[in-house]
């Protein structure tokens, strides 16, 4: 897999977003390239920056008819 493919999984590795396997193809190529553990590095400070900056956000769930009557709204304007 190339780097720049690979790159786009950094974010989604950081927050375990990722299947098990394409973590561990992710964590497998870290190991191998300079370029992108240097790239996960600085995604991961700037993650933790901005943890420490904000802290963490709680995001409520939602109702489950929101979007329908979301749209009922926005269709009325």
């Amino acid at each position: 897999m190339t780097c720049e493919k690979r790159k786009r999984d950094l974010s989604l590795y950081l927050d375990k977003e990722l299947s098990q396997e394409r973590s561990k193809d992710v964590e497998k190529h870290l190991s191998a390239c300079n370029a992108c553990l240097k790239e996960f590095e600085s995604l991961k400070r700037n993650s933790e920056y901005m943890k420490k900056l904000f802290g963490t956000i709680d995001i409520p769930d939602l109702p489950l008819d929101f979007e329908r009557k979301f749209y009922e709204q926005v269709n009325q304007i």
